[in-house]
């Protein structure tokens, strides 16, 4: 080898090794915890990591490393080189420490954690990959906010779930009954004494405290509404009772084709006896139950339109149909095989009846409900039931709008996976499944038995997408139609005897708590976030209703689920929480931002959340050159050897040049300033800098923590009077400044929603002439947007001002600074020999360093 070779390979070697020395991340321990306890969820290893949160049951973490180096003293915590926090300490460090939560969407992370020295040289290092997934995404919705505040706190309290988690409530209670027990119960508390109402109330209370959805027990059946069926008087108290809590309900049932047991005039379960002795009788009388029957439909269903439009059509007509037996001809179902199908051809009697429900009222969605589907061993019910319901709709002329399944379970060894084949099946009809009528356990079951198989049934039915809501059939024993499978029971309610019963004393069974730890616990959603370097936030919550609470201020809002799993973005302005378009953009760098000379310039294209679903590649070019074509997210590029000067940076999404997008750029903008010649610029303390004073009247400045870039405080610019764009807040130049001098000008501005402009101007009192320090236009509402500028002084100037805001419109100043301008310099390179400063401290022990012995 040439020596000149041998030279240079040498010279390459101990480059190389200087650099992974000094550069090789040092693994130590990097581990995800449980936000609650910060127990170890999983120990991140080096290679990638998988879990699904539904299989570990936690969906709020937090993260831990563990140094290796002694000699480190703080931390930095990057998910997906996003910054989360830098925390100080020595030996253990965690990403938060005051029990905040990382709430992640399913998908894939790089966890990184930094530690450093007390100079702040780089000592070590860790990164993982994390890859999420989720069986109950479909559950759950995504959401960005944005703060425009870089780690602002936001807290996220869940007040109910979108999810249906119901129970059936009874306003049919005899208060004079002919036996003790059960306790007489009526949910509106009609009618009930002091001592009935102790009981109620708990009844009542615990109903609201853990169900957000209800369906009558009795008070909507046919036999409990009079002779004809439409005697509203206790259904409407029902249904006042709950709504005016705002407890959305379902109509149970407008029939029930069942044929009695017994010949008698008071039909105590099913629709009633002289509609059963009309249908079996002459064709005349059939047209008689015909009418009578249509009749009960059409007020029920017109009474309660827009009210009630969900209901169960004609309940059981699986297991036996007395309308089609007797007005279709339908023979008598035996096995199972036989119920599959409706024999005779044509339309039943069934899309008549239908048809009169819908014309009263054309929303209304019937459910066809049933017993024995899901508590079976196997999935050949579900099967026979699912061919009937699909022959009805498609040969018979009967909509089927939902499914109803009741969920009677006697036995308490059916497996979430039996119970999920079930509603596979059922599936097949594409439409909407509830479970409609639960309650678990044999006489003898052990309340554990009966917890264990209400858990298998939640999760099957909460995992599964076709499934819309589980609603208990009662909830208290006091009431229940099989006291022992009840959840809540009162004390004393398992013996004979009455002498120890004390019915407003409950106690909470295994099932209630088993049900209370998946609906409130594993399922709800709180925590207290903070948000990233960026002043965003992301995160994955369960569907429903939340205060979400930002600078002490609760917003309520709707997060909802969304069949595309599409991110809902939200802006937080002036208190509020605006939905806005999550549209593909340039995330870095922002327009208008300036660089050092010597800083690496990041350049990176996402959706605002970082998310690139359907991006296949992204171009960047730098002043219409391509730069770099990036086809694997997340798409980034970075330029090294940006010259000083103005540049323009754009992107183009999937060769789209129609959705091409741009940001302008300075590099060497930044300079070697001196002290800021402002005091409080922050505003942190009352007392303001005497020159800086309103401009115009009518308008008033404070102190203000409502919105704060830097430190707590702000000064809000109250413009709500005044009428002209000028009139806002000055800055008048003391008699220190120098004439000829350079001065360089900053300040964050928080403006208002309807305003996008915003002017620095300096004003010469003496000549009316007005000087332009920055005129900035399309500023986005709802952030905190940087106005910076140079200007030579002169002793005519006699004062800086804001202008340009639309008239009348209020907004926010942070952080304002006036220095004296020297020399270009890179706060990272702060010796300017094209080194920096943290590369010089790692590997030469301080600054000084010369660069060609690099």
């Amino acid at each position: 080898m040439p020596k000149y070779l041998n030279s240079y390979f040498r010279k390459i070697f101990l480059i190389g090794f200087l650099f992974l020395i000094s550069n090789a991340p040092l693994h130590a321990n990097l581990d995800l915890l449980n936000a609650e306890n910060n127990t170890v969820v999983s120990a991140l290893s080096f290679s990638q990591n998988s879990i699904n949160l539904n299989t570990i049951e936690k969906r709020a973490f937090n993260m831990k490393y563990i140094a290796s180096d002694s000699s480190t003293v703080s931390v930095e915590f990057f998910i997906n080189n996003k910054k989360f926090s830098t925390v100080s300490g020595s030996g253990t460090f965690l990403m938060y420490q005051n029990g905040e939560a990382w709430l992640p969407n399913p998908g894939s992370y790089t966890i990184s954690a930094k530690g450093y020295s007390a100079a702040s040289a780089l000592l070590e290092s860790d990164s993982e990959v994390l890859v999420i997934s989720d069986a109950l995404s479909h559950r759950m919705r995504k959401v960005f906010i944005s703060t425009g505040v870089p780690f602002k706190n936001v807290s996220l309290r869940m007040k109910k779930h979108q999810y249906i988690f119901g129970s059936q409530t009874v306003e049919s209670g005899n208060y004079n009954p002919t036996e003790t027990k059960p306790y007489p119960v009526r949910v509106s508390g009609f009618g009930a004494n002091s001592q009935q109402m102790e009981y109620i109330t708990e009844y009542q209370n615990t109903f609201l405290e853990n169900f957000n959805y209800s369906v009558a027990g009795n008070a909507m059946k046919w036999y409990s509404m009079g002779t004809n069926g439409v005697n509203f008087t206790n259904a409407d108290r029902w249904y006042n009772w709950h709504t005016s809590r705002g407890i959305p309900v379902r109509g149970h049932t407008l029939l029930w084709g069942k044929k009695s047991s017994t010949n008698i005039n008071t039909e105590n379960m099913h629709d009633p006896q002289w509609i059963e002795d009309l249908m079996e009788g002459t064709e005349a009388e059939k047209e008689q139950a015909k009418a009578a029957i249509n009749n009960r439909i059409q007020q029920v269903v017109s009474h309660y339109a827009g009210q009630i439009d969900e209901w169960d059509f004609n309940n059981e007509l699986w297991n036996y149909d007395h309308y089609r037996r007797q007005f279709d001809g339908q023979p008598l179902n035996n096995g199972t095989s036989a119920k599959a199908s409706h024999n005779p051809s044509g339309p039943s009697i069934l899309s008549e009846f239908a048809a009169t429900a819908k014309a009263a009222n054309p929303n209304i969605k019937l459910y066809h409900n049933d017993y024995n589907i899901i508590t079976q061993g196997n999935s050949s019910n579900a099967t026979s039931y699912r061919d009937l319901l699909i022959d009805l709709r498609d040969n018979h002329g009967v909509p089927v709008d939902g499914i109803g399944v009741q969920g009677h379970f006697g036995s308490t060894n059916r497996s979430k996976a039996s119970i999920k084949s079930c509603f596979d099946v059922l599936d097949d009809l594409g439409v909407p499944i509830k479970i409609t009528e639960l309650d678990i356990g044999a006489e003898n079951s052990t309340e554990v038995a009966k917890a264990n198989q209400l858990e298998n049934v939640f999760r099957a039915a909460f995992e599964h997408q076709a499934v819309e809501g589980i609603i208990f059939w009662g909830f208290w024993s006091g009431c229940h139609w099989r006291d022992h499978r009840a959840p809540w029971q009162y004390q004393g309610y398992s013996t004979a005897s009455t002498s120890d019963d004390d019915p407003a004393t409950w106690i909470e069974t295994d099932q209630a708590t088993r049900y209370r730890g998946l609906v409130f616990d594993e399922w709800w959603s709180d925590a207290d976030l903070i948000a990233d370097a960026d002043g965003n936030i992301e995160i994955a919550v369960f569907a429903g209703d939340f205060d979400i609470n930002i600078d002490g201020v609760d917003i309520p809002k709707t997060l909802p689920t969304n069949d595309n799993g599409d991110t809902l973005y939200l802006l937080h302005n002036n208190n509020e929480l605006l939905e806005i378009n999550g549209e593909f953009t340039l995330i870095r760098p922002e327009d208008g931002s300036t660089y050092y000379s010597n800083e690496p310039i990041v350049f990176e294209a996402s959706y605002p959340d970082g998310s690139t679903t359907a991006i296949n590649n992204v171009e960047f070019f730098i002043n219409g050159q391509l730069h770099k074509r990036d086809s694997v997210p997340p798409f980034e590029a970075t330029w090294y050897d940006a010259p000083v000067g103005n540049h323009t940076v754009s992107v183009i999404p999937n060769d789209d040049a129609s959705a091409s997008l741009s940001a302008s750029l300075t590099v060497g903008g930044a300079s070697n300033l001196g002290p800021n010649l402002i005091s409080n610029p922050s505003f942190e303390a009352p007392a303001l800098d005497t020159a800086i004073q309103t401009f115009g009247g009518d308008v008033t400045l404070s102190n203000s923590s409502a919105y704060a870039s830097v430190g707590s405080q702000s000064l809000f610019v109250d413009r709500s009077n005044p009428e002209q764009s000028w009139q806002s807040v000055r800055y008048v130049f003391p008699n220190t400044y120098q004439n000829g001098q350079d001065y360089q000008f900053s300040t964050l501005v928080y403006l208002p929603l309807n305003s996008s402009n915003c002017n620095v101007l300096i004003k010469k009192p003496t000549t009316n002439e007005y000087i332009t320090v920055q005129s900035a236009t399309g500023l986005a509402p709802g952030q905190w947007h940087e106005l910076s500028g140079e200007f030579t002084f002169d002793s005519d100037m006699g004062f800086l001002y804001l202008a340009g805001i639309g008239a009348g419109e209020s907004f926010y100043i942070d952080n304002i600074q006036i220095r004296e301008l020297g020399g270009n310099v890179n706060p990272n390179d702060t010796d300017m020999d094209g080194m920096l400063d943290s590369w010089e401290v790692t590997n030469f022990g301080g600054l000084g360093a010369s660069a060609t012995g690099d």
